[in-house]
């Protein structure tokens, strides 16, 4: 009988010393993405710091691209690329994150493969960004932008990129039935989706 005891508490003994145990994960695993330098004319980037004079002028600014690494994604490779900056963050320091105001990194996904990013395959960095049909969140941008890692999120689907999933979507409409992603299924439809503010 104390063999059996002996052997049920060794059994108990690493449960009881908590998960956290040299060499073992925990949660969905990282992806760190090696960024190399490069030199890519990206796209028009407007924020609430562009001068209404220069876009007068000389027109809108263009993000020049100056960091690029491939990260493979159930079997489809995408392209990360970074602007130029003094340093990169992942870290949001205006109270919004609209386009005009955030000011963590943007990162921009060649979602189609063509070498020319778009203003709409721009993220930033303090929220989930998209690799084919799944959501990931930037954990860490290297200062210098050497590195982007990413982690599995648990976000739902967002943005909306050609040939790829539509992300849920469900309303009322104004005679009060409900019209969802689910519900539409197999039929061709247009949902344009716009607001007044």
């Amino acid at each position: 009988m104390t063999k059996h005891r002996t052997l049920f508490l060794l059994l108990l003994l690493p449960a009881a010393l908590g998960p956290a145990r040299p060499g073992r994960a925990e949660g969905p695993a990282a992806i760190t993405v090696r960024m190399e330098g490069c030199k890519v004319s990206g796209p028009v980037r407007v924020t609430s710091d562009t001068s209404l004079l220069r876009v007068l002028f000389v027109g809108p600014p263009r993000e020049e691209l100056v960091k690029r690494g491939t990260v493979e994604v159930d079997g489809q490779k995408y392209t990360l690329y970074l602007p130029k900056a003094k340093s990169y963050s992942i870290k949001n320091t205006k109270p919004s994150d609209s386009g005009m105001e955030n000011t963590s990194t943007v990162v921009y996904v060649d979602q189609k493969g063509d070498g020319r990013p778009t203003g709409e395959e721009g993220w930033f960095s303090n929220l989930p960004l998209r690799l084919g049909d799944r959501m990931f969140d930037v954990t860490e941008v290297a200062a210098d932008g050497s590195r982007v890692v990413l982690r599995p999120s648990k976000a739902p689907l967002r943005g909306v990129v050609v040939g790829r999933q539509c992300p849920d979507f469900s309303f009322k409409t104004a005679d009060g039935k409900e019209v969802s992603r689910d519900g539409l299924a197999g039929k061709a439809f247009l949902l344009d989706v716009w607001s007044i503010t």
